[in-house]
Order: structure tokens, then sequence, then C-alpha cells
């Protein structure tokens, strides 16, 4: 929706930085997790697993962790968007 700076490091593998114009997709695919530097969060659509998440207010600075979880009381993985500091 606007521009932006966007840093992402894949299963603490690939690691990249691109600059996006208005307008502009991009897709990541991970097996475990993704680390997201984001600048100018409010003009961010961001979705993850079907869902559309805010990342953050226009002119912000934000990092975020997608990652799969194991959740102990049900055994199961459960997807989290974790905000990093």
């Amino acid at each position: 929706r606007g521009y932006c700076l966007f840093r992402y490091l894949v299963d603490n593998d690939i690691r990249e930085e691109r600059f996006f114009h208005k307008g502009e997709n991009f897709s990541l695919d991970a097996k475990n997790e993704v680390r997201l530097w984001i600048s100018n969060a409010g003009v961010v659509r961001l979705m993850v697993a079907g869902r559309e998440l805010e990342v953050g207010r226009a002119g912000a600075v934000t990092s975020k962790q997608v990652r799969w979880r194991r959740d102990e009381a049900s055994g199961r993985y459960v997807l989290e968007v974790v905000t990093q500091e």
C-alpha cells in the first residue's frame, strides 16, 4: 500500500533486503520460521496462513517473527506471530 524497506531471514538461512514500491507483492515460504524487519509498517499488508495481520503504524519500524510452536497441552503445532524488541 506504500513504500517500505523489507528485510527477512528464512529458517536462519536465506537473508535478503529489498525496497518495495506501492502495489508490489512478495511471497515467502518457510519450514520453521521467518524473521521480518519492516520500515513504514502501516503500509504493509501481511498475510500469514490466509489471514491478514496488522504490523504497525505508518512510519513505524517493526520486527516480527512468524514461527511454528509446539503446544505442550495438545501436542499440535501452532503458527504464531511474535513482535521482536
